[in-house]
């Protein structure tokens, strides 16, 4: 059973072009593979037990990836502890899942790489071969 409630998915089918979009951040999925895509909103719709969440989620069943979202201003830290979280408690739905983390934000904060979140999060992700990736001015967009 999934820890996923099926009134937060916004929608699963073969689309383009996939966007999350919130406070002028824009994160793209551009499908050219033509999968089969599911976005989910995370933040106020997954049960969070007091804990922040990401924004969304996309998940591409059909190669076992998921890229967990969030649609930031600065705190790049707090972004980082939500997907974190996010992660850890929707992990069992993602076994043998190639986890991947963005977070869209509004300018680069140097030394990113460096705090103590990040690090956290990334050995987190490296497990699965994922990647974490960022975009700086107000947008990114990823191609699969």
């Amino acid at each position: 059973m999934s820890l996923i409630p099926i009134e937060c998915v916004e929608f699963e089918e073969k689309r383009k072009i996939c966007t999350a979009y919130e406070k002028g951040k824009i994160f793209k999925l551009i499908n050219n593979s033509d999968y089969r895509v599911k976005k989910v909103k995370v933040d106020n719709c997954i049960p969070n037990n007091g804990e922040k969440r990401c924004d969304y989620l996309m998940e591409i069943k059909s190669i076992n990836r998921v890229i967990f979202i969030e649609l930031k201003g600065g705190d790049l830290t707090h972004a980082l502890k939500q997907i974190h979280n996010t992660i850890l408690h929707l992990k069992p739905d993602f076994k043998h899942y190639q986890i991947d983390a963005r977070i869209v934000g509004s300018k680069d904060v140097p030394g990113f790489i460096n705090l103590p979140y990040y690090l956290k999060l990334e050995s987190e992700i490296r497990k699965t071969n994922g990647k974490i990736i960022r975009g700086t001015n107000n947008i990114y967009t990823e191609n699969i």
